[in-house]
């Protein structure tokens, strides 16, 4: 089974804000009759954690503890939202809704005994006008304890700042799946890329980062990384304020960079969480967009044979443009033996595929480059991992696993 999220038009196919999921579990009330459709009523569980947007929201439930009971909505119009038959009959494509009354039990078995007879129980309440088709069950009792809405067994998944990342578009990848990485464009298709930078320095780009959210960067320790620091979003060519370039043969122009100061460092190991002084412009600026994070326990688990890296050079004729290279993950035994043991399960060790025998610091690439991989299900850029400055060139590139840090990222970014 499909879930479709975003809808509004369903001759539409191809609604920019639509999105997929697919289903893994339903729960069916105990008490589901189908010959009378008493409680005929189920929740289902998606495969991956849905992300909410501007178009995607949860609905609120009524609480059965705020001592509202249903007789005092009696009367009190209401709004019901659907697809369904129009007043002629006819199947409507697009979201509607309809105001009417809650009427009680009584008026609503006057109106039709032989057909409400059928189906009204205690645990439903009539909506509509007399002479209407129309009543809907209330189960919030069964909704509560079948839904886990107090928490979640996983540390992650149930942590209260999980709201806080992988919001809205986060790790977007506008390409069909198939499409082999180096073929796509590099101009904005990364634009959760950031330049940290000293305030006195132009000469180079002393760290790279990664946008979270909103409020912050995720980065590695660099040798000039301090307080004085501010962090440039949405940048490819960081000689220009205004980036354009051909896509596909089309010349394309972003908006202008977002330039921000820094306000806050905190660091863990070589993992540094820089918070931002002011907010980033997520959703007003096209090449400004948030990474997601492997946040689902197949998502924490899953080792991936080939990751994409993404950052900015400290030198060279090039070193002003975003770069990519693909990198090719080794076993951590065999990376040990290169490092003689110096390696634990917060790493991953990768070579570059484009030259095996030298490593991606080799050509200058600067802490906090991202390492990154699509996930199959979600179709969004995941990273898992932030290049951490060991200036090694005949042995495997280091990089910080995320995946061991989302709890200590958690518990320390706020609103």
């Amino acid at each position: 089974m499909q879930l479709r999220l975003g809808r509004f038009n369903l001759m539409n196919n191809e609604e920019e804000y639509a999105e997929e999921f697919s289903v893994n579990d339903t729960i069916v009330h105990e008490g589901y009759r189908p010959t009378t459709l008493e409680n005929d009523i189920a929740i289902l569980r998606v495969e991956i954690p849905i992300i909410f947007n501007d178009y995607i929201q949860p609905v609120c439930l009524w609480k059965r503890d705020d001592g509202f009971d249903l007789p005092n909505v009696y009367n009190q119009p209401g709004t019901v939202v659907g697809w369904g038959l129009s007043e002629n009959n006819r199947i409507g494509t697009t979201l509607n809704e309809a105001q009417m009354p809650v009427v009680n039990s009584w008026t609503c078995l006057a109106s039709d005994r032989a057909f409400f007879g059928r189906f009204l129980q205690s645990k439903a309440f009539c909506a509509g006008y007399k002479n209407g088709e129309l009543f809907y069950d209330a189960y919030i009792d069964w909704v509560y304890e079948n839904t886990p809405t107090s928490g979640n067994d996983d540390p992650i998944l149930g942590h209260p700042n999980m709201r806080l990342i992988n919001q809205g578009n986060c790790g977007r990848n506008e390409h069909m799946p198939e499409m082999d990485e180096d073929r796509k464009p590099i101009l904005n298709q990364y634009p959760w890329m950031v330049v940290l930078q000293a305030k006195t320095t132009t000469e180079y780009v002393p760290c790279n980062g990664v946008l979270l959210n909103r409020n912050y960067v995720l980065t590695a320790e660099c040798y000039d990384l301090q307080y004085e620091i501010t962090a440039t979003l949405g940048d490819y060519d960081t000689s220009r304020t205004k980036d354009c370039g051909k896509v596909y043969g089309n010349m394309q122009c972003l908006s202008a960079v977002q330039t921000v100061s820094v306000s806050q460092f905190i660091r863990k190991d070589d993992l540094v969480l820089v918070r931002l002084s002011d907010p980033a412009d997520i959703g007003r600026r096209q090449n400004i967009e948030a990474i997601c994070l492997p946040v689902t326990p197949e998502q924490r688990i899953r080792l991936y044979n080939r990751y994409i890296m993404t950052g900015w050079k400290e030198s060279g004729s090039d070193a002003t443009i975003l770069q990519r290279a693909l990198l090719e993950a080794i076993g951590l035994n065999k990376c040990r033996a290169k490092f003689k043991g110096r390696i634990d399960s917060k790493t991953i060790c990768v070579w570059n595929l484009e030259d095996p025998n030298r490593s991606v610091a080799c050509n200058d690439y600067t802490p906090g480059s991202a390492l990154q991989a699509i996930d199959q299900k979600s179709k969004r850029y995941l990273l898992y991992g932030v290049l951490r400055y060991i200036s090694y060139c005949s042995v495997p590139e280091q990089y910080i696993a995320i995946s061991e840090y989302l709890l200590w990222i958690l518990d320390n970014i706020r609103r």
